[in-house]
């Protein structure tokens, strides 16, 4: 992924998180914007037509410059381009498409859902998909064994596997490198293996899609997509835990998938075994593969991370430089990249080269936007109660009014997933006896998982409870 695109990704992210739009209005005006250039203070951004940018003009254009002026640092000026202004990737001819990697008469004929619509989306947002792959995955003492696992199974290199690792979990915190790895997986076989069929996906997108299905009336048209793949890469597979309807049709996929010898992947927060709420079963299944964890990078990898990538940027950084972003932004891969990020950002306005002031400004923002938001068990009663216009006292009442019930339970869910206390625990502050507690939360997230208009009111909560 180039800087530019990261840079306005991260933008979006933050106009997404806000309050100010919706998840339909930020899907139809902003996440289709794409970024064309920084200059001179600027930022050129096109929109895909002249209605598109008529309404991000006249709605969204103040959310938009907040956000990059939080990204950034300081002041830009937003120019939005409608779509006859050509992207400097649409000069350069960078988009991608997988279908290019056939010829027409070798390439495989399967229905067209397995064409690569999730590299397709990549390239459309601007991000360069051989980014993700192994050779620019950077190796250390913390993930050298989830690489060499991700390695195998790709048939990295050209190599035969001598043994087969199957399912492969990869765990550990977020910005580790988990998703790199999927992504390596994907290009690898892309590359090199044009005869089998791979699908990235993500546990949310997996549960989406089936509930859309559902919803369609398209359900085997879904497990047709995910039952005859060759490898099946799923991030974040813990999204599917609580919803039972999710898990079944995981379960009985991964079953088929592995009894016909195809590849299983997946990434998730913490070890499977300590996952709560994912079905007993669906842990044995993922005991029968290799688990391997990721930690924080090291000082000499989270070095040779801020190098590689101001090398991929083509900006010089100083030793001095490098090794105060290595020694003070610790937690993930993710932090060590997006300060580069913002120092070639900062550059590219002010014409400035990179210094140790403008190290030590990007370091200090990066580590307070980092810093996680408190949640307490009262804000969340409260958020609850706002957003389903009722009071606290209402919540921890024993009224059972539809409205009232519902708002309860979704606090119970959100106690227990945002600030991981047990049922007791959120019995005790609601004032309830702590064995109905895991009944609520059972059916709150088998709710959720099925019924979109209650999922986006649980996303806005959770929006607000975090930009507290």
């Amino acid at each position: 992924m180039d800087y530019l695109a990261e840079l306005f990704s991260e933008v979006q992210t933050r106009c997404k998180n806000s309050n100010i739009i919706s998840e339909v209005g930020y899907k139809k005006w902003i996440e289709v914007l794409k970024i064309i250039k920084l200059e001179n203070g600027k930022v050129y951004i096109k929109a895909q037509n002249k209605l598109n940018k008529k309404v991000v003009e006249e709605m969204y254009l103040d959310l938009i410059k907040e956000a990059f002026d939080q990204t950034m640092g300081f002041d830009v000026e937003i120019i939005i381009q409608h779509d006859d202004f050509p992207t400097e990737s649409d000069a350069l001819k960078t988009d991608f498409n997988p279908a290019s990697n056939y010829n027409n008469e070798d390439k495989p004929e399967y229905p067209d859902y397995y064409e690569d619509k999730d590299i397709q989306e990549m390239s459309s947002k601007g991000l360069s998909p051989s980014s993700l792959t192994f050779d620019s995955f950077v190796k250390g003492e913390s993930n050298e064994l989830a690489l060499a696992f991700c390695k195998n199974v790709a048939g990295y290199q050209g190599g035969t596997n001598q043994q087969k690792y199957n399912p492969v979990i990869i765990y550990g915190n977020s910005g580790l490198g988990k998703t790199h790895l999927l992504r390596a997986i994907q290009n690898e076989i892309l590359e090199n293996q044009k005869d089998k069929m791979v699908i990235y996906t993500t546990g949310e997108k997996f549960t989406n899609e089936m509930v859309d299905s559902i919803k369609d009336n398209t359900a085997s048209e879904f497990r047709q997509k995910y039952r005859n793949c060759d490898f099946l890469l799923i991030d974040d597979i813990h999204f599917i835990a609580g919803k039972e309807g999710v898990q079944e049709e995981f379960f009985n996929t991964f079953n088929i998938l592995y009894d016909a010898g195809k590849q299983i992947v997946l990434t998730t927060d913490i070890s499977p075994s300590k996952i709560a709420l994912l079905q007993d079963r669906i842990k044995s299944r993922l005991e029968w593969g290799v688990q391997a964890d990721i930690d924080p990078p090291n000082f000499e990898t989270r070095l040779a991370i801020v190098k590689r990538k101001a090398e991929q940027l083509k900006i010089i950084l100083s030793d001095k430089v490098a090794i105060y972003i290595a020694e003070n932004l610790k937690t993930n891969v993710r932090q060590l990249e997006g300060a580069v990020n913002k120092i070639h950002a900062i550059t590219a306005f002010t014409n400035e080269k990179p210094s140790m002031s403008m190290a030590q400004k990007v370091v200090k923002e990066t580590i307070i936007e980092e810093q996680p938001t408190k949640v307490t068990a009262n804000n969340i009663i409260e958020e609850v109660a706002h957003r389903y216009k009722i009071t606290s006292e209402e919540i921890k009442s024993k009224s059972r009014k539809p409205t009232i019930s519902l708002a309860r339970k979704i606090a119970i869910m959100l106690m227990y997933d945002m600030l991981q206390m047990t049922f007791t625990q959120i019995g005790n502050v609601l004032g309830k006896d702590h064995s109905t507690m895991n009944i609520h939360y059972k059916e709150i997230t088998s709710a959720v998982s099925t019924n979109n208009d209650l999922r986006e009111n649980v996303d806005y909560i959770k929006k607000n409870l975090k930009s507290r």
